[in-house]
């Protein structure tokens, strides 16, 4: 057994581990507050935040790319929104594709597939799959996985 320690806090859970034995979950941190992290090779990572003070992991693909929910701090106390974190970024999924009903906000991330599909629900109790859409003009590389700055577009039944 292995422990992954924790963000300075006294807890963690791990949540995913992809084929490469990355490690997504969270930990409470030394001030509290419950933020996640990719473990790799030995090292736990805590990953950036949305701007608020709590975070939640979901998944992580064969790519390292995760998802999940985390805190946005707005002048009426926190919101909720799902994330991507690609390349060492944390991305704002309601930020990034247009939802079919307005006020919706892309609430929780679950999953994420090697391919960069991404398993989400909004606030108004719907399920989509996002499926990444590479900009005009960008060159992926066969297994590079999904180009961070992609734009999503909506596949779904409603």
């Amino acid at each position: 057994m292995t422990s992954l320690g924790t963000l300075g806090g006294n807890a963690s859970c791990g949540y995913s581990i992809n084929n490469t034995g990355q490690v997504m979950g969270i930990s409470t941190t030394i001030s509290g507050n419950q933020h996640v992290f990719v473990y790799s090779g030995g090292t736990m990572t805590e990953l950036p935040t949305l701007g608020g003070t709590n975070a939640d992991g979901g998944a992580l693909n064969f790519a390292g790319q995760g998802v999940g929910r985390a805190d946005i701090a707005t002048p009426l106390g926190d919101v909720t929104h799902a994330f991507l974190y690609s390349g060492s970024t944390m991305f704002d999924l309601t930020e990034m594709i247009d939802l079919p009903r307005e006020g919706d906000l892309v609430r929780d991330a679950l999953d994420i597939y090697d391919r960069g599909q991404i398993l989400v629900h909004t606030a108004y109790r719907r399920a989509y799959v996002l499926s990444p859409a590479p900009e005009p003009g960008t060159l992926t590389l066969p297994g590079a996985g999904v180009v961070a700055s992609a734009l999503f577009r909506r596949r779904a039944g409603r």
